[in-house]
């Protein structure tokens, strides 16, 4: 998937193949954390079936949130040399929103609606 994207995000912004290394970071790290978490579940089958739904459900939060939380990561650094704030010691809101509206414009009746 990260290749798709990656290509959408061509031409919005800069350097847009990083996508795909930050996808493969997310990734790499939450498979494994799936499978730790597959031993882990197979424990708590033990202790009913409420317990085993309730275990999975926070098991796939926790992993879900970590990716969420990397690939937010990483685009929001795309979005800061996009809009060349790496050059000032700190980020303004305003650089962040002037890329925002290239980013939804496919999204939210863009050229591409």
């Amino acid at each position: 998937m990260a290749v798709p994207q990656a290509f959408v995000l061509t031409g919005r912004v800069q350097r847009a193949w990083r996508w795909i290394g930050v996808r493969a970071v997310a990734w790499s790290i939450a498979l494994p954390s799936l499978m730790l978490a597959g031993s882990w579940l197979a424990d708590a089958s033990g202790s009913g079936l409420a317990a085993l739904v309730f275990a999975m459900f926070v098991t796939f939060a926790l992993v879900g949130t970590l990716v969420g939380l990397i690939e937010g990561i990483g685009l929001v650094d795309l979005i800061r040399m996009s809009a060349g704030s790496r050059d000032r010691p700190s980020a303004r809101s305003d650089d962040l929103s002037r890329c925002a509206p290239s980013l939804a414009g496919p999204m939210i009746g863009g050229p591409l609606a």
